[in-house]
């Protein structure tokens, strides 16, 4: 599996740099289309160092912080709902799930060493019996 990453590690919890701001409300997320291509690759798991995999303005962001979504419609001159339409709101969580690929967000740490690297990922979670989501700890075992 190849390991890319646009990451954020300046924002991260543990760094003096940290903005939760940028990292909780400003997230990017792919298009459903890239989600779409991605379930049509079989892919094994997707993952990144955001708060969430979907866009910030497809998840509950949208809801309360209107200011962002008012900046947003200025930035892109078009109405939230023609580019990032509610039927498309968390996307991203909702096929992935359906397709049973895991997601791992917040994916902090060292995420820079092994860029562009060919790794293996290990994901080990909490046993959480009926659960649909916990903290785990993520490992990439570089050959």
């Amino acid at each position: 599996m190849r390991s890319t990453t646009a990451s954020s590690i300046e924002w991260l919890a543990s760094k003096p740099t940290r903005d939760d701001v940028a990292y909780f409300d400003r997230h990017p997320g792919p298009q459903p289309e890239v989600c779409d291509y991605l379930v049509d690759k079989k892919i094994r798991w997707f993952g990144g160092d955001l708060a969430s995999m979907d866009h910030s303005l497809h998840v509950r962001v949208r809801y309360f912080r209107p200011d962002l979504v008012k900046e947003y419609e200025a930035q892109t001159g078009k109405p939230i709902d023609e580019t990032l339409p509610m039927k498309d709101f968390e996307h991203v969580h909702y096929h992935m799930a359906k397709a049973n690929i895991p997601m791992l967000e917040n994916l902090g740490g060292e995420l820079a060493e092994v860029a562009g690297k060919r790794v293996d990922v290990g994901a080990f979670p909490w046993r959480w019996v009926g659960g649909e989501g916990c903290i785990c700890r993520v490992v990439a075992f570089q050959p």
